[in-house]
């Protein structure tokens, strides 16, 4: 839209209306899926939790890596222990402590709302009978089936599974672009394979 606009003489609003106007009058344009409302609410509440997440880590890290200074390191300790251990180990410096105590604090209320979103996504999904069916596959919870749905939104736009992915961006059959690209998808292998051992 915006190099077919701007091969026009004038360059304003007005010229910019009308050269729409004329693109859609000739179907000179590819139709974008819009996802509904229900479904960017999802995202949303998913990308919220994971920057909740990410903060966290972050944060529980700094406290690792303050640590390192004065030679204490914290192994095997888990999530439920680690602000306790972390203040056991600097108990002897009052400064450290006060500056340790204000990180432990941040990052207990961090995690205090990433559960609270966590569970807000939990609860989509065990009303869900299609995330639901997601998750029976192996290594698949309730994060990735409520991503995969959202993200698809829509079966009946694609209109071949393949299409899928590559919707997500995995090949599925060889893209080349000259001679310094040449990806050769899974579907093209396994035919190569089948025709060299007679199968094709």
């Amino acid at each position: 839209m915006r190099a077919a606009l701007e091969a026009q003489r004038n360059k304003t609003d007005r010229a910019d209306a009308l050269g729409i106007v004329h693109i859609m009058r000739t179907g000179w344009f590819r139709r974008a899926h819009i996802k509904s409302a229900a479904c960017y609410r999802l995202r949303l509440l998913l990308t919220h939790r994971h920057n909740l997440k990410r903060k966290f880590l972050d944060l529980e890290n700094a406290i690792r890596h303050s640590l390192k200074v004065f030679a204490i390191r914290l192994n095997r300790v888990g999530r439920g222990c680690f602000a306790q251990a972390v203040r056991e180990a600097v108990a002897g410096d009052a400064l450290v402590a006060e500056l340790i105590d204000a990180m432990l604090n941040a990052r207990a209320a961090l995690w205090k709302e990433y559960c609270r979103l966590h569970d807000l996504v939990v609860r989509p999904v065990a009303g869900q009978a299609l995330c639901r069916r997601f998750m029976q596959i192996p290594g698949v919870g309730p994060v990735a089936a409520l991503s995969f749905m959202t993200a698809v939104n829509d079966p009946t736009r694609f209109k071949r599974s393949r299409d899928v992915a590559a919707y997500f961006g995995l090949t599925s059959r060889p893209w080349q672009s000259g001679t310094s690209v040449d990806v050769q998808g899974a579907d093209q292998q396994g035919r190569r394979r089948r025709r060299a051992s007679g199968a094709l």
